[in-house]
């Protein structure tokens, strides 16, 4: 038995690797053949964005997807357009690729709760140079049987400037699905402002926050006094709760018009509040 159980294993790990290394190798085909369908398309006298998405066989949404950089009401002769690969799996892998410049994954961590309920913090970045707007992400959940399910969500803010990092909250349920799970990250569409001084957030100077955690670290009572009278703006907040070590570990966001105070609950998933971060802009 023990011998059986030896060779077994081997077996088993070899064929582990022969599968890793089929994987590779059907990767760097996929790559080799983006960077081949790639193209670069330059504008010239009489062209229409129709007209230029039909030749290379592509739709607006994915001619504008692969140029988030461009704005493409306002070009002019010269301009130069990406033109991604237009087979849905090229396409696919490319709109991932060049996304992945702009949006960076800094952790993933789920939380099951009642009635088949799940929950999933991620941790986005802005890893470019300019502020992201119009983020939509989905989140494909995967059980060991090979069961998925696939959520959808926006960021909690309009605006994520360069460098700054939000927690996204995805949930949803999991009836169908079976513990442990894998969890795949995709971004469906982000849009840039190139112009630095465009911001939505509130300047720190109209509004004080503060914060009460609860004696067992579960709960925190939010606080925000508004310095000013906006009760003509309509004002987006996000609460997220932290651990000590940094990690989020809840979220709330609040939405409306603003009296002089206003108080937001942030519930912990997983472990004790340790701090709560907040942001403000105009909505």
């Amino acid at each position: 038995m023990k011998t059986f159980w030896k060779y077994g294993t081997i077996y088993r790990m070899k064929r582990m690797k022969d599968r890793i290394a089929a994987l590779l190798i059907l990767i760097s085909l996929i790559l080799a053949a983006w960077n081949d369908a790639v193209q670069i398309y330059e504008i010239e006298k009489g062209d229409t964005l129709s007209e230029i998405a039909f030749q290379f066989g592509l739709s607006m949404e994915q001619l504008q997807a692969a140029n988030p950089e461009a704005d493409l009401s306002l070009l002019k002769i010269g301009d130069q357009l990406v033109i991604p690969p237009n087979r849905a799996e090229e396409f696919d892998v490319f709109i991932q690729q060049m996304f992945s410049k702009y949006v960076q994954l800094n952790g993933t961590e789920c939380f099951s709760q009642l009635n088949n309920q799940i929950s999933c913090l991620l941790r986005i970045q802005n890893s470019g140079e300019q502020s992201l707007v119009n983020l939509q992400m989905q989140l494909e959940i995967i059980d060991n049987n090979g069961g998925k399910m696939l959520i959808s969500s926006g960021t909690p803010l309009i605006q994520l400037l360069p460098g700054e990092e939000i927690p996204v909250l995805f949930s949803g349920s999991h009836s169908e699905l079976s513990e442990p799970f894998e969890t795949r990250f995709l971004i469906e569409n982000l849009d840039l402002i190139g112009n630095q001084d465009t911001s939505f957030r509130l300047a720190e100077d109209l509004y004080e926050p503060s914060y009460d955690i609860s004696a067992d670290g579960l709960n925190a009572d939010v606080r925000i006094r508004f310095t000013s009278n906006l009760k003509k703006q309509s004002i987006r907040i996000l609460a997220a709760a932290y651990r000590a070590d940094g990690t989020p570990n809840g979220i709330r966001s609040w939405i409306g018009n603003p009296a002089s105070e206003i108080r937001i609950h942030v519930y912990s998933l997983s472990d004790k509040i340790n701090s709560i971060k907040i942001w403000a802009e105009y909505y």
